[in-house]
């Protein structure tokens, strides 16, 4: 389908950007050999792998719109839980698991409204998370 292969591709720039992006602006250099230093470049590596297989899946696993939609929002979610739990931020945890089930409730309860709900209670947030992490460095 059409649908995954344009998903696949806004996921793969989105990830280069955002890796050129935070390796040119990083304001804080962790110690070489920190654990921080440590988590920080498996981290990478996992989102790596994450983000290959969940486009291997949808290749392999054509899935409706919002079936994809719903995919990215638990996959980036999943993502969050790992990290706040790598990196001990219960705001990320809360975060992932809170979206996730919001997102859950609004595919199942609102299927018409869907992306709006998406938009709302996932995509806000995140910006939200983002904001207020970017003013903590």
């Amino acid at each position: 389908q059409l649908i995954n292969w344009i998903w696949s591709t806004m996921i793969i720039i989105g990830i280069a950007g955002s890796a050129i992006l935070g390796g040119k602006g990083s304001r804080i250099r962790m110690a070489p050999g920190s654990h921080e230093a440590f988590i920080g470049s498996r981290l990478g590596m996992f989102y790596g792998v994450l983000y290959g297989f969940a486009i291997l899946w949808l290749i392999l696993f054509p899935f409706s719109s919002l079936q994809i939609g719903m995919f990215w929002i638990t996959i980036v979610m999943f993502g969050y839980i790992i990290s706040g739990i790598l990196f001990q931020q219960p705001l990320y945890i809360g975060f992932g698991i809170g979206i996730t089930l919001v997102s859950v409730l609004g595919y199942y309860l609102l299927p018409h409204y869907f992306w709006a709900w998406a938009a709302v209670f996932a995509g806000l947030p995140l910006i939200g998370i983002g904001l207020y992490f970017l003013r903590q460095k």
